[in-house]
């Protein structure tokens, strides 16, 4: 069965995956950052970062060429073992770039998460890339 363990955990995890896509859609640096724990691993697109700062680090580079994102997630495992869970979920990214081009994919998130006091965080995040549509180029 995909989904194991304490509906109330598995609440508060879907509630994590959704505030993660709000943070991308509202373009909140401080959002973000607040669904990691301080030692996170994150993974994917052939990089690898360990830790906010990191992450901090990242985030000017990722939103350079971009006006917005849309971000959506589905949610397709969660197994909740004491203070720790696994999770999977689908995401949908669009991305509306400032030269007008749309570019829009779809990913895997393998994800590993720990309980820090009533919430739970991402103590790892891959990103596993599944495939894009053709990009929407501006009009000439």
């Amino acid at each position: 069965m995909p989904f194991e363990g304490a509906l109330a955990d598995r609440v508060l995890i879907r509630e994590r995956m959704s505030e993660y896509a709000d943070s991308m859609f509202q373009r909140d640096l401080g959002a973000w950052l607040a669904n990691f724990t301080e030692d996170c691993l994150w993974r994917g697109n052939g990089m690898e970062m360990r830790g906010l700062d990191a992450l901090a680090a990242s985030w000017p580079g990722l939103w350079e060429p971009l006006n917005r994102m849309a971000y959506f997630t589905e949610v397709a495992a969660i197994k909740v073992t004491g203070d720790t869970a696994t999770a999977r979920c689908y995401s949908r990214q669009i991305m509306f770039q400032k030269d007008g081009a749309v570019r829009k994919f779809a990913g895997l998130y393998h994800d590993k998460l720990v309980r820090r006091g009533e919430t739970w965080l991402f103590a790892e995040r891959e990103f596993e890339f599944i495939g894009t549509e053709p990009n929407i180029e501006p009009a000439a």
